[in-house]
């Protein structure tokens, strides 16, 4: 800042000698003056570096809460994308359990539609066999009804020879052979026919088994 006063009494090197106070009176209160007038600037100044201050102090919090308010954003988004990179691998875990199950749901698909296709298969065979025991055990009937029909008439014609006092005892022997291999036969026939019968409904109830085995896998 300037001095007040700019003249110097005696100048000597290194040394400046302030103005005289022995001035006149209305040099003394133009000084006066332009000291308080400095005063005032200096005053002013200040008061404005304060508000500047005060200003700068402000918007250095508004900064402050800005760069808080940012933190806790970037917190939030960091755990934001942490939640998310965690909920992509529980995910991609999922989907692929997913495929795993899928799999293995096809697989025993697969296996099940194998079963349904062998029972089916063998549900076939049965029914054939089925079939066939049944024209066996037709014809084993109409076998027996001939055979009981012949045994019937070999006893009526041993009883007419009887009865008519015919000496044929070689035609009776020949005739009661006959009615033992007939007895054998129908025997035979009729073991045949209670074992198909047997058969038939062994093989009766595995159908029904079977149909039910294939209903319960449709």
């Amino acid at each position: 800042m300037a001095s007040l006063d700019d003249s110097h009494v005696g100048d000597t090197p290194g040394k400046r000698k302030w103005f005289s106070l022995k001035r006149r009176p209305s040099e003394k209160k133009k000084i006066i003056k332009n000291i308080l007038e400095k005063q005032d600037v200096l005053s002013s100044k200040i008061t404005t570096l304060t508000d500047d201050r005060k200003g700068a102090q402000e918007e250095l919090g508004v900064t402050n809460k800005c760069i808080a308010d940012l933190t806790s954003k970037i917190a939030d988004l960091v755990y934001i994308s942490d939640f998310r990179k965690e909920f992509d691998e529980d995910l991609k875990r999922q989907l692929i359990e997913g495929r795993k199950e899928q799999s293995s749901l096809a697989d025993e698909l697969k296996q099940t539609y194998k079963e349904k296709q062998t029972v089916e298969l063998e549900l076939c065979r049965f029914q054939a066999h089925s079939q066939r025991m049944t024209s066996d055990l037709e014809q084993a009937n109409r076998k027996l009804d001939r055979a009981e029909d012949m045994l019937i008439k070999s006893k009526n014609n041993i009883n007419n020879m009887k009865d008519g006092k015919m000496d044929l005892h070689l035609e009776i022997q020949r005739q009661e052979d006959v009615i033992r291999e007939l007895s054998v036969d129908v025997q035979l026939l009729k073991e045949k026919i209670s074992g198909l019968q047997g058969e038939i409904g062994d093989g009766e109830n595995r159908i029904e088994n079977m149909k039910e085995e294939r209903a319960n896998l449709l």
